[in-house]
């Protein structure tokens, strides 16, 4: 990581997130067969061990909640949508290769929330590897 400019950082931030958030909207859509194992590879194997989202409303899912919540959903919505904008680094440990970053996820679609909805996340991942690890994502809905 510390070869990387910071404008590189934030584009490798940028394309993760963008990936991970792809996986689940995929996912939900069901735009990909229901395989255990591509959803092993494509989302779980990213969060870290002790990963913990806080999600819009406040509650504390582990990696083992949030891997099973979404894990249910598969196919379950067709018409749903995520877009991912403004990512911003907000610091760089380049002693440990970890980031916090920022960055506005859009729904468009969703089922259990409104229709259009919007959430500023927070999320501290290491970047190490092929595939960086998510460590914590507070997520916090826009009104």
């Amino acid at each position: 990581m510390t070869q990387l400019t910071e404008t590189d950082l934030r584009r490798t931030v940028q394309v993760e997130i963008e990936a991970l958030h792809k996986v689940i909207e995929t996912w939900i859509r069901g735009d990909q067969p229901a395989d255990n194992s591509w959803f092993g590879a494509n989302f779980s194997q990213r969060l870290a061990p002790g990963f913990v989202n806080i999600q819009p409303a406040g509650k504390a899912l582990t990696r083992a909640e949030l891997i099973g919540d979404i894990e249910t959903m598969h196919g379950a919505n067709p018409a749903f949508a995520i877009s991912i904008r403004d990512v911003r680094l907000v610091a760089i440990f380049a002693a440990c290769d970890a980031v916090v970053a920022t960055y506005i996820e859009d729904q468009t679609g969703a089922r259990n929330s409104a229709a259009r909805n919007s959430r500023v996340s927070t999320v501290t991942m290491r970047l190490v590897g092929e595939m960086p690890q998510w460590l914590h994502l507070q997520e916090t809905a826009i009104l």
